[in-house]
């Protein structure tokens, strides 16, 4: 870059000026300004970039390296030496001398052979120790399974006397729409079972009889039937009225900040106690004037 430099005596200079870039910020060192003409010079700062340091992979803070035990080992050069050995006109003891017998030399193949068959009593073990693991893995399913098994047997069970001890419940003491349809429902199965016999077994004068005794026994039944209708009736009307005091007189509940439920009765809800406990009072049949 060509820069246009002003001398003292007015005259102009054209500098070049070569700039290298690199990948450093370099800082604002200060500078100065001069008094009588303005003009600010910075101090100029080195492009030189920083000494970078070798760092290796071998760790050299670790704990090993800081507290490492030293000591000293003597070792042999390395020089000529020589040996020495029985001959005619001297002797040397042979005392300490070993005697070393080669064994036998194994080639890369058998060698290779070798661990060969290591590798196979090794993976023969591994996948004995795997098809075990799987077997059990299977028998514990299976055990799994049969007492599922059993235990849903035990619950359909259960859930079947209920049904039928419910549903034997309804027909015996019918209270809802529904009990008395159920009912209603047995007794025209019963009545068409009835005429069925009796048109299969009876027929003139005699079918006609029979006709009307079952005519007579169907009406007794549904006049039984409306009866007990009206008090199952009543005993609704009665169970409704408590569930409906026992609502009003329940307090307020809600979840607190701690998880607990908390409890608060208001003004209404003791207003609605009181009243339960009265309509309680007047309901019991066995109570005369003078208890009450």
């Amino acid at each position: 870059m060509n820069v246009s430099v002003v001398k003292e005596d007015g005259t102009s200079d054209t500098v070049q000026v070569q700039i290298k870039q690199e990948l450093i910020t370099k800082p604002f060192v200060g500078g100065w300004r001069h008094k009588e003409s303005g003009k600010e010079y910075h101090n100029c700062y080195v492009q030189t970039l920083p000494k970078s340091y070798f760092i290796g992979d071998t760790p050299k803070n670790c704990r090993e390296t800081q507290t490492v035990t030293t000591k000293n080992v003597r070792s042999q050069t390395t020089s000529d030496t020589s040996t020495q050995m029985t001959k005619t006109g001297c002797w040397v003891s042979d005392r300490q001398d070993k005697v070393i017998i080669p064994g036998q030399y194994v080639t890369a193949d058998e060698k290779f052979s070798y661990m060969l068959k290591q590798v196979i009593v090794l993976q023969s073990y591994f996948r004995r120790w795997k098809a075990q693991k799987y077997v059990n893995s299977i028998r514990q399913d299976h055990i799994r399974r049969i007492e599922w098994e059993k235990k849903e047997e035990e619950r359909k069970r259960r859930e079947k006397e209920r049904r039928l001890k419910v549903e034997y419940q309804r027909r015996m003491q019918p209270l809802t729409k529904e009990d008395f349809d159920l009912v209603y429902h047995a007794l025209e199965l019963w009545r068409r079972e009835e005429i069925e016999n009796i048109n299969a077994t009876k027929s003139g004068p005699e079918r006609k009889a029979a006709l009307a005794g079952l005519m007579d026994e169907e009406t007794q039944l549904i006049a039984s039937i409306q009866r007990h209708k009206l008090i199952a009736k009543q005993e609704m009307g009665t169970r409704s009225k408590r569930k409906f005091l026992e609502k009003c007189a329940a307090p307020k509940e809600w979840i607190g900040f701690d998880g607990m439920p908390t409890k608060m009765d208001t003004p209404y809800t003791m207003r609605a106690k009181d009243l339960k406990m009265t309509y309680e009072s007047l309901d019991k049949r066995y109570l005369t004037r003078r208890n009450g």
